[in-house]
């Protein structure tokens, strides 16, 4: 069995994306408070943005 990781990293950037972008509406809806938001997308955010520095050099 054959695993790709490019692949993989780009299932892994969209599901953080798509994390990311549901719990923005959870905070613009006042469902969650913003220590709680921040708390739970920073490493997403983090992962997010170091992916895409890979893609670009």
């Amino acid at each position: 069995m054959s695993i790709d990781i490019n692949e993989i990293k780009e299932e892994l950037d969209q599901l953080c994306k798509d994390y990311v972008d549901i719990v923005s509406k959870m905070k613009n809806n006042k469902i969650i408070n913003d220590d709680i938001y921040l708390n739970c997308v920073s490493n997403k955010i983090e992962f997010l943005e170091k992916n895409e520095m890979v893609k670009t050099k």
